[in-house]
């Protein structure tokens, strides 16, 4: 298949034309997912395409192609993608999707499906992700990933920008940085424990964990 066909049948599924369905398809994205894995040997051509209605001044085409960054993120690069959206920002800040996605922003919904593929060697990336945890009010999702891929940073500039209650991004950082990261947010208010931190808990060395909760709320259970 010619990569015009490729393109006209994209943009014909994300315009309602359902090129591709099944059973459990109910958004445009549900279809073109499919015929990416249908795509075998010509799954290039139809990822380089989805990459193309990145930039598409349809907001259906955005759309789709937001919905399934998680499916080409790995063959297509951090990199590339973060510079497409930071390059594009007009298209995607404040833009509601075309039909239901992950976020009600566009911008929202591709920084958090690019984050999880974002590597300390992906310093473009790193640095929007920054940018945006920093600048807009949804920037708390993407802090586990900045802890993972930018803990030394995350630490450095955590008092004001990691809320108390968000200490799954211990798990995501190294036993100095954690240590580090509760010194820098002291003093904790009382603890309020969740099914949540709960399991944060479970998933750290019994001994760090008792350790690190002493430190944080002296006196409290061990």
């Amino acid at each position: 298949m010619n990569t015009d066909k490729i393109f006209a049948q994209i943009r014909s599924q994300l315009e309602g034309g359902g090129v591709w369905g099944g059973r459990d398809s109910v958004t445009p994205d549900d279809g073109l997912k499919l015929g990416l894995q249908a795509a075998g040997g010509e799954r290039p051509l139809y990822v380089a395409a989805v990459v193309a209605m990145l930039i598409s001044e349809d907001v259906r085409h955005r759309t789709g192609a937001v919905a399934v960054l998680p499916e080409i993120r790995a063959e297509v690069g951090a990199e590339r993608l973060a510079k497409i959206i930071r390059d594009n920002e007009a298209l995607y800040r404040g833009v509601t999707p075309a039909w239901r996605v992950s976020f009600d922003d566009l911008e929202h919904t591709a920084a958090v499906a690019i984050a999880p593929s974002v590597t300390p060697k992906d310093a473009e990336a790193v640095a929007w992700l920054r940018q945006l945890a920093q600048r807009r009010p949804w920037g708390n999702f993407l802090l586990n990933d900045l802890a993972r891929a930018d803990g030394d940073w995350l630490v450095k500039n955590a008092r004001g920008l990691v809320p108390h209650g968000h200490i799954g991004v211990l798990l995501k950082l190294s036993p100095a940085q954690r240590d580090a990261l509760i010194d820098a947010l002291a003093p904790w208010p009382a603890e309020t424990p969740t099914v949540l931190t709960a399991s944060v808990w479970r998933q750290l060395p019994a001994d760090e964990a008792s350790r690190l909760r002493q430190k944080m709320w002296p006196g409290s259970a061990p």
